[in-house]
Protein backbone atom coordinates (compact mmCIF):
# COMPACT_ATOMS: atom_id res chain seq x y z
CA UNK A 1 0.00 0.00 0.00
CA UNK A 2 1.41 3.43 -0.83
CA UNK A 3 -1.14 5.95 -0.98
CA UNK A 4 0.70 9.05 -0.49
CA UNK A 5 -0.84 9.78 2.93
CA UNK A 6 0.31 13.27 4.10
CA UNK A 7 1.06 12.68 8.08
CA UNK A 8 1.40 15.05 10.53
CA UNK A 9 3.92 14.08 13.02
CA UNK A 10 3.75 14.22 16.60
CA UNK A 11 4.85 12.46 19.81
CA UNK A 12 5.89 8.43 18.79
CA UNK A 13 4.24 6.59 21.32
CA UNK A 14 3.48 3.14 19.73
CA UNK A 15 6.47 0.95 19.51
CA UNK A 16 6.23 -1.05 15.77
CA UNK A 17 8.22 -4.79 16.03
CA UNK A 18 9.45 -7.42 13.85
CA UNK A 19 11.90 -10.67 13.84
CA UNK A 20 15.02 -10.29 11.48
CA UNK A 21 17.80 -12.64 10.72
CA UNK A 22 21.40 -11.46 12.57
CA UNK A 23 22.70 -11.19 8.63
CA UNK A 24 19.92 -8.44 7.96
CA UNK A 25 19.91 -6.48 11.43
CA UNK A 26 23.84 -6.58 10.50
CA UNK A 27 23.13 -4.88 7.55
CA UNK A 28 20.41 -2.48 8.77
CA UNK A 29 23.67 -1.26 11.16
CA UNK A 30 25.62 -0.73 8.55
CA UNK A 31 23.29 1.56 6.29
CA UNK A 32 22.38 3.34 9.51
CA UNK A 33 25.85 3.84 10.06
CA UNK A 34 25.78 4.95 6.48
CA UNK A 35 23.12 7.20 6.87
CA UNK A 36 24.25 8.74 9.71
CA UNK A 37 21.26 7.61 11.86
CA UNK A 38 20.13 4.60 13.96
CA UNK A 39 18.99 1.51 13.04
CA UNK A 40 15.68 2.23 14.30
CA UNK A 41 15.38 5.70 12.66
CA UNK A 42 16.47 3.70 9.27
CA UNK A 43 13.29 1.34 9.96
CA UNK A 44 11.07 4.50 10.49
CA UNK A 45 11.73 5.89 7.51
CA UNK A 46 11.42 2.50 5.71
CA UNK A 47 8.66 2.11 7.17
CA UNK A 48 7.02 5.61 6.58
CA UNK A 49 8.72 5.31 3.13
CA UNK A 50 6.40 2.14 1.94
CA UNK A 51 3.30 3.26 3.70
CA UNK A 52 3.42 6.73 2.53
CA UNK A 53 5.43 7.84 -0.24
CA UNK A 54 7.69 9.69 1.95
CA UNK A 55 9.82 9.40 4.61
CA UNK A 56 9.47 10.05 8.26
CA UNK A 57 12.43 12.72 8.31
CA UNK A 58 10.22 14.27 5.03
CA UNK A 59 6.74 14.25 7.37
CA UNK A 60 8.92 16.09 10.04
CA UNK A 61 10.45 18.99 7.24
CA UNK A 62 6.58 19.55 5.69
CA UNK A 63 5.42 20.12 9.42
CA UNK A 64 8.59 22.18 10.03
CA UNK A 65 8.21 24.49 6.68
CA UNK A 66 4.09 24.54 7.51
CA UNK A 67 4.99 26.30 11.07
CA UNK A 68 7.51 28.30 9.39
CA UNK A 69 5.52 29.95 6.47
CA UNK A 70 2.34 30.31 8.94
CA UNK A 71 5.46 32.67 11.18
CA UNK A 72 6.37 34.35 8.08
CA UNK A 73 10.22 35.72 8.46
CA UNK A 74 11.09 37.71 11.53
CA UNK A 75 12.59 40.99 11.23
CA UNK A 76 15.49 40.00 12.43
CA UNK A 77 15.62 37.15 9.61
CA UNK A 78 14.98 39.45 6.57
CA UNK A 79 18.36 41.01 5.99
CA UNK A 80 20.35 38.08 6.97
CA UNK A 81 18.46 35.75 4.21
CA UNK A 82 20.09 38.42 1.80
CA UNK A 83 23.51 37.62 3.44
CA UNK A 84 23.97 41.16 5.90
CA UNK A 85 24.86 40.69 8.82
Amino acid sequence: MNDKTELHTGKLTVEAKTMVTEEFDDLLKRCARSANCLPQELVRDALYLAMTGKTFTEHVANDRRSMMALQGPKQGDKGASRGHE
